[in-house]
């Protein structure tokens, strides 16, 4: 019997093309008017859209990268044992049917 699981220990296989430590000054220097927010983003490669995001907060934070995830570990929990408990009483799950249970949950618990 398969047991579904989903991966707990993604390791992104790309790195951001500029570096914390960059933000840190591009932002830096953008606020001490030493830059503009055109020449920081081509002085330190980092995207405008990035610079400007981090210049509305207070301090700057790691940009998150990816999207966020649908369910949380519990909602995760639940739909697994369901799709097992499935699995054990020989009820077939295709995966476009797999998908539409998926879907019905996320729109269940919103």
């Amino acid at each position: 019997m398969y047991a579904v699981t989903m991966p707990r220990n993604y390791i992104r296989k790309t790195e951001s093309k500029y570096k914390i430590k960059d933000l840190r000054h591009a932002v830096e220097d953008v606020r001490s008017k030493k830059l503009t927010l055109g020449q920081a983003a081509t002085k330190y490669s980092i995207p405008k859209s990035t610079l400007f995001k981090q210049l509305k907060q207070n301090k700057v934070k790691t940009p998150k990268k990816g999207r966020s995830a649908a369910f949380n570990r519990e909602q995760e929990d639940q739909l697994e044992k369901y799709i097992l408990d499935c699995c054990k009483t020989f009820y077939g799950i295709t995966p476009s049917s797999l998908r539409r249970i998926a879907f019905r949950f996320t729109e269940a618990n919103s």
